[in-house]
């Protein structure tokens, strides 16, 4: 492959990651807003910001989604799992 059609291949494929992670990143906005209603309806119910069994379920079906997407569940449960500390966050700061 020469270097122009690399160049341009590699332009089209990092134009093609940008899009997404906009996309991500209007999803995550929505997920985070959406977890301080859930904050303020466990605030109101006086229950815990954390659940734990919730936890385990989201990380469950995050790991089954990467695998049939053919993408390692261990990597997803990561980036799952820091989503989730955020939730956390943003829950338990609304209880104070």
């Amino acid at each position: 492959m020469d270097s122009t059609t690399f160049g341009s291949r590699l332009k089209a494929a990092r134009r093609q990651v940008d899009s997404i992670d906009s996309a991500i990143a209007r999803l995550l906005a929505r997920r985070l807003k959406t977890a301080e209603r859930i904050g303020a309806l466990k605030k109101a119910a006086g229950r815990p910001a954390e659940d734990r069994k919730r936890e385990l379920e989201v990380l469950a079906r995050a790991g089954a989604i990467a695998k049939a997407a053919g993408v390692p569940p261990a990597a997803v449960a990561r980036v799952f799992s820091s989503i989730i500390a955020e939730s956390k966050t943003i829950e338990k700061r609304l209880k104070k």
